[in-house]
């Protein structure tokens, strides 16, 4: 690695052996998105949910696929983040205390991680998680599905959590109309609080949402393809965070099924995720969706600029 380049000659290659992907896998991924089961109660105007139904049931991942992927990651001493959710609300089935146990045991140094609505918390539920293994809640304070952010309904929710909870808020930022953070502690929880506004700070999520701003031409790098790897809870990979296959738009956008390979590692090199790579990892117009997204922007200095270059022309 040069600079903050994690991509190199490997990432480009779908030749690679058993050992050889794991190799490249270990040394790369830093964060899994591994999406549990389906189920949202929300439908916030923000996100897809909104008109793609994860509210009326709840599918499950398949234990298979859960134990490989704990049994792979075991395999390489896994220490990065392994975040359990993606468009689901993690917390609504109290099931995913099981795949904490799970994954604490065979990854005692991953961090584990999701991300909530908090609409489902409280402390016998906290204590629960935090005896289980999560190392931390990136906590959302929403309001209403078709709300912007209200200012009122946002401090009255901090308000529940203090009093009700008994959470030791340390809020700051507090900008009414435009954002709030702060940060507290349960157990062995760290619990990071976040509400943006939106409509100036909110994603397009992969060209899903028309009512945010889209950000046009973008030509820098991303890295996620390499640096992440994100499973949704039907079994497919896809390349990023911001892809979702139940869209109509993204539904092709995927690597492949893991029902259909031996190992995550097998995944990570497989020929569309090396395409994929080759699609956004250096300078140069993106195709949509991703020439529209404005998420993990590699700047890079002139160095690294050139470096990307060169390895641009070495696999041409």
């Amino acid at each position: 690695m040069i600079g903050d380049i994690p991509v190199n000659k490997d990432h480009f290659r779908s030749d690679l052996d058993e050992e050889a992907s794991r190799d490249l896998f270990k040394q790369s991924v830093s964060w899994i998105n591994l999406e549990t089961f389906s189920h949202c109660n929300r439908q916030c105007w923000f996100c897809a949910n909104s008109y793609i139904d994860r509210l009326s049931g709840n599918q499950e991942l398949d234990s298979k696929i859960l134990d490989m992927v704990v049994k792979n990651l075991a395999s390489i001493n896994y220490s990065g983040v392994i975040n359990l959710s993606l468009y689901n609300e993690p917390l609504f089935d109290e099931s995913i205390i099981g795949p904490i146990k799970t994954i604490r045991d065979h990854c005692p140094n991953a961090q584990i991680t999701v991300f909530s609505n908090g609409d489902f918390l409280n402390e016998d539920y906290l204590t629960r998680l935090s005896d289980a293994g999560l190392n931390k809640i990136h906590l959302s304070i929403h309001t209403g599905n078709n709300e912007d952010l209200n200012d009122q309904k946002v401090q009255a929710r901090i308000r529940f959590y203090r009093e009700k909870i008994g959470l030791k808020i340390n809020m700051s930022i507090e900008s009414p109309g435009e954002q709030y953070k702060g940060t507290t502690k349960f157990g062995n929880i760290d619990i990071q609080l976040y509400e943006p506004n939106m409509r100036v700070m909110g994603s397009n999520m992969g060209e899903l949402i028309a009512e945010v701003e889209q950000h046009e031409n973008r030509t820098n790098p991303c890295f996620d393809p390499a640096a992440q790897f994100t499973i949704e809870y039907g079994g497919k990979v896809v390349p990023c965070c911001r892809i979702r296959t139940d869209a109509k738009e993204h539904a092709d956008m995927h690597f492949c099924s893991l029902h259909d390979v031996d190992s995550i590692f097998q995944a990570y090199t497989h020929p569309r995720a090396v395409e994929w790579r080759r699609s956004v990892s250096f300078y140069g117009d993106k195709q949509s969706p991703c020439s529209t997204c404005d998420n993990a922007v590699f700047e890079g200095n002139w160095i690294e600029k050139k470096v990307l270059n060169r390895l641009k022309e070495s696999i041409a």
